[in-house]
């Protein structure tokens, strides 16, 4: 059991000392599997023709679709899994109470104002019981520990649109901005060493979307947009 919490603390800490609390270099355990798919709906996986529930991950840009005041939320639940990392590590999901989105739109003539919520990131580590050894009994004393790591990260934005009608021959062109706040939290018990830690980065999105004129209820869309890289740096304090 010692040498599975020494290969853990080795994976999630890059320096650890044995005070009360200190300051650590870290690097958190992120797995493909608990990335979202922010865009997924009923009607695809696109940046531009989307679900309310799903503007704060949206081309900025698209908030012209919506016409009247909307709201929307959405729940994602999962099963385990339990295989998802090195050493037979298993994962699931986290908080299942919470939305994976929610998104509300006011429009105001050619301009469009948006508020949303969705969960970037959920994911909890499944180690399973660990019997604990001694150096008198190597093979286990009876007695089981439970080990504990969640990560998890919340977007919380702001979007704004404008379109120009009539803008050549009748077509359109809107452009949008959002800024989103970022929150990441991680909590970790590796059997009396544990980490509580709760840090915030922003990001800003910016698009454009060209629509060609209606004929016969057809025409074309081409959008672009751009989203700043999130980086989320903290330093944080490891209890022995």
């Amino acid at each position: 059991m010692k040498r599975v919490i020494i290969f853990l603390l080795i994976i999630f800490n890059n320096n650890l000392f044995s005070q009360v609390a200190v300051a650590a270099n870290h690097t958190s355990a992120f797995l493909p599997q608990g990335l979202s798919l922010p865009l997924l709906n009923g009607y695809g996986n696109s940046a531009i023709h989307n679900d309310v529930t799903n503007i704060g991950s949206l081309n900025p840009a698209a908030l012209e679709n919506f016409n009247n005041i909307m709201f929307g939320f959405s729940y994602q639940y999962e099963t385990k899994i339990d295989e998802s990392w090195i050493a037979d590590i298993g994962s699931k999901r986290i908080n299942n109470w919470i939305p994976q989105s929610v998104g509300l739109v006011f429009p105001y003539k050619d301009v469009r104002f948006a508020i949303s919520m969705h969960q970037k990131y959920n994911r909890s580590l499944l180690f399973g019981p660990i019997e604990i050894t001694t150096a008198e009994k190597p093979d286990g004393i009876g007695e089981f520990i439970e080990l504990e790591y969640e990560t998890f990260i919340y977007n919380y934005s702001f979007s704004t649109s404008y379109t120009y009608k009539n803008f050549l021959y009748n077509s359109e062109l809107s452009f949008g901005f959002r800024i989103g706040l970022n929150n990441l939290n991680e909590y970790s018990d590796l059997y009396k060493s544990w980490i509580d830690a709760s840090v915030y980065a922003t990001d800003i999105s910016f698009g454009a979307i060209y629509s060609t004129p209606k004929i016969d209820n057809h025409y074309f869309k081409i959008g672009i947009f751009y989203q700043k890289k999130l980086e989320l740096n903290y330093q944080l304090e490891v209890f022995n």
